[in-house]
């Protein structure tokens, strides 16, 4: 009989044993899940990070390609900024009424 509660015993520890080595082996597996995921997410806000830079790059690149003709189109537009303060700072003219042909008002 004691032959017996020894082999119970010494089974109910290697039993043990063996759900004490799963379950340190399942959470190793989680934890280098985690760390995967963890670093694929680095990762991909890495490659985020570069595209918008190269984005950025790009887009300021066009901007100073562009802004000659903007400019010189902003003022073919508006005229120069000197006209356009001179126009913004006059006073308005009254409206011209008839057809004289000279857009001069007539006063009566």
């Amino acid at each position: 009989m004691a032959a017996e509660v020894e082999l119970v015993r010494e089974t109910a520890e290697r039993i043990w044993a063996t759900i004490i080595r799963a379950r340190a082996e399942t959470e190793l597996r989680e934890s280098e899940i985690q760390r995967v995921r963890e670093q694929s997410a680095r990762e991909q806000e890495r490659q985020r990070a570069e595209t918008l830079a190269e984005l950025r790059s790009r887009q300021n690149s066009l901007l100073q390609q562009r802004q000659p003709r903007i400019s010189y189109s902003v003022n073919i537009i508006a005229g120069s900024p000197a006209r356009c303060l001179e126009r913004s700072h006059s006073s308005p003219r009254p409206p011209s009424t008839g057809t004289t042909g000279t857009g001069a008002a007539k006063h009566e």
